[in-house]
């Protein structure tokens, strides 16, 4: 039921005493007192001041004598008793205008403010158990959702785990058969290849590309062989056991005749290998440091053997080595020497000038006695090497039995040095023909001897010579 809206500005009826009202109102319809005593009990103070006579509200001060007269009996009639509440519509409980409405009415108007009252601040209890238990089920589901995130995390770093673990265990095993294979690698040799790459690249030198695919064949042959050398009855003699010694090659001749070129085409013919070149006089050159230099040879030459590859040790210029140098080379030697199944592939190359006058002496004699360049074997040469002279470095060695084999280079004549000037032009991408070689032949010395014509420094400045004339055409 919608409140009642009662509307103080109305006119008063003075003659009947009356309050002129809406004939369309429904409060004729009730049992309301009407009197005007009765009303003004509880109307404002601007109500009360009003003047039937004058039909105006006695509000000045001024005035307020006369008409206090006039109305003291009226006044004193609309006095208030209490102080009266009022409800949610604006209208006190105790209105008597309001009390006079039936009890059902102002009961369920009382329910229905109390209910519109407490709607906002309390709620029902059913909708509160349900939302708690719409926060206990979300909060399962949230408890649930969390323990599966878990687990799935969990599942993740275990298969991670697994994953990095299958990773590092298949680079190992590709180290570790990396490394076997390159072992295994180290104690093969393709003697063929060799023999092959000395032939084409190498000019004039056919002992020395016999020789030297030769012995490194016998040397590895040697290394992968795991039962011992068979005794004089042809029975393997366990109890002996086989030593292994670095393969020992000396090179013996002129300068410029191929000793450093072919200690190349030996270390690249490995597929991997540990090369090192030590120049006697650059690394070894002060007499008054003989002795120290012994032991540092010996000592570095042991610690920079490398295992699972085949170590080439060039020592160029051994004939200026210092007796202490050469001692400290042996007992390097002898340290690296060790059981055929266990040593590690050691390749010393030994280069030296030293029999090169004699090399060369023997070699014009085979000339002018008509005896071709090429019918000469190793077997003519081995009367030089033999000679019993003491205090000479490769006397140290071959005392003891360490030199494998003495390799002796011819010198070279100038059909040789023009093959060496034509691969080096076509290594160059330059032209080959007769006019460019000739130009370079021209910067290069030669002498005649036995009616040949013999290369004072053999192929080994024609690099130089070939750049210099190219730039200056």
């Amino acid at each position: 039921m919608e409140p009642m809206d009662l509307d103080l500005e109305e006119p008063f009826d003075c003659s009947e005493g009356h309050h002129q009202s809406n004939p369309s109102s429904n409060i004729s319809d009730m049992d309301v007192d009407t009197s005007p005593s009765k009303y003004f009990q509880h109307q404002p103070e601007s109500v009360k001041n009003y003047s039937c006579a004058t039909g105006i509200f006695n509000q000045d001060p001024d005035n307020g004598s006369n008409n206090q007269e006039s109305n003291n009996s009226t006044i004193a009639t609309i006095k208030p008793k209490m102080k009266l509440t009022k409800t949610g519509y604006g209208i006190p409980e105790d209105d008597p205008i309001f009390s006079h409405f039936p009890g059902k009415v102002q009961a369920r108007l009382s329910k229905d403010l109390v209910h519109r009252k407490h709607s906002k601040s309390a709620k029902p209890e059913s909708s509160i158990s349900g939302k708690h238990e719409r926060l206990l089920s979300s909060s399962s589901r949230s408890e649930k959702s969390s323990c599966f995130q878990s687990c799935c995390n969990v599942i993740i770093n275990i298969i991670k785990g697994m994953v990095a673990c299958g990773m590092i265990y298949l680079v190992a095993a590709y180290i570790v058969n990396f490394q076997k294979e390159k072992c295994r690698l180290s104690r093969q040799f393709n003697s063929r290849a060799l023999k092959t790459d000395l032939e084409t690249l190498v000019f004039g030198q056919h002992i020395a590309s016999e020789i030297i695919p030769s012995e490194m064949d016998l040397y590895f042959n040697r290394l992968i062989k795991k039962n011992p050398t068979p005794n004089k009855h042809g029975v393997d003699d366990v109890s002996k056991t086989v030593i292994c010694k670095p393969l020992v090659l000396s090179f013996h001749g002129w300068t410029g005749v191929g000793k450093n070129f072919i200690s190349k085409i030996i270390s690249d013919s490995f597929p991997y290998s540990m090369v090192n070149h030590i120049v006697i006089p650059l690394h070894f050159p002060h007499e008054a440091k003989e002795y120290k230099y012994g032991q540092i040879i010996q000592d570095w030459l042991v610690s920079n053997n490398t295992d699972c590859l085949v170590n080439v040790v060039i020592m160029d210029e051994m004939d200026k080595a210092f007796s202490p140098v050469t001692e400290g080379i042996i007992a390097a030697i002898e340290a690296l020497s060790q059981p055929c199944h266990l040593a590690t592939p050691t390749i010393f190359l030994l280069l030296s000038n030293s029999y090169a006058t004699d090399i060369n002496r023997l070699f014009f004699q085979f000339a002018t006695e008509d005896i071709n360049r090429d019918e000469i074997s190793l077997s003519q040469f081995r009367s030089l090497f033999s000679s019993e002279v003491e205090n000479t470095w490769n006397s140290l060695l071959d005392r003891k039995g360490l030199i494998d084999a003495y390799v002796p280079f011819l010198p070279l004549e100038q059909r040789h040095v023009v093959q060496c000037i034509k691969r080096d032009l076509v290594s160059k991408r330059l032209s080959t023909d007769r006019e460019s070689v000739g130009k370079v032949l021209e910067e290069l010395n030669f002498k005649s001897v036995a009616g040949l014509h013999i290369s004072t420094t053999g192929c080994k400045r024609v690099a130089d010579k070939v750049d210099y004339v190219m730039l200056s055409l």
